[in-house]
């Protein structure tokens, strides 16, 4: 990502508050008032079912003040607040650990995370530190950043650069959404 470039966010509104017919995988809407993922969510991920699953009820924790908390499918009013007070039109939550699901040890995650920080740093790119958490597997939480205003293709590169099964990205919908790297 040393190009510097931030790519463009696809941000997209439902027209009138009304639901998308057929979210995908790469397109969940908010359920008018109700927060929750909509029952018909489609899918064309590679993933094996049990990392999709697990993917998708991960919380995926930012370390802002204060902290919040946010779930694949579900509108976070804490993520859209963050993003209109830094004029965000999209943000990405993306980790350098556990390349492909394969559990390095801390040392090796903590320098890839080092490498991921310090490149974004170099790129001018507003970031926030978090922890991707699954509520009730042994896995370990898996530090991670919020990068603010990189756009989805982008992020599906960075996240392809640090070898990620997945990530998660949100447009000005503040519904995050988990996405494949290309």
């Amino acid at each position: 990502m040393g190009d510097g470039s931030r790519g463009v966010c696809h941000a997209h509104r439902p027209r009138g508050g009304l639901l998308q017919k057929k979210p995908s995988l790469e397109s969940f809407s908010r359920l008018q008032g109700a927060g929750s993922i909509t029952s018909a969510i489609t899918t064309t991920s590679q993933l094996p079912a049990e990392l999709f699953q697990a993917f998708t009820e991960t919380h995926y924790i930012v370390h802002h003040e204060p902290p919040f908390t946010m779930n694949i499918g579900v509108f976070c009013p804490d993520l859209e607040k963050l993003m209109a007070e830094r004029k965000a039109l999209c943000a990405a939550f993306i980790t350098a650990w556990n390349p492909f699901a394969q559990q390095l040890s801390d040392t090796e995650n903590e320098a890839r995370q080092h490498t991921l920080k310090a490149s974004l740093s170099q790129s001018g790119l507003a970031f926030i530190d978090g922890i991707g958490q699954h509520p009730g597997n042994n896995w370990p939480g898996e530090p991670s950043v919020l990068i603010l205003d990189m756009g989805r293709e982008a992020a599906k590169a960075l996240a392809g650069q640090y070898e990620q099964l997945a990530f998660v990205w949100a447009d000005q919908t503040a519904v995050p959404a988990l996405m494949q790297p290309d």
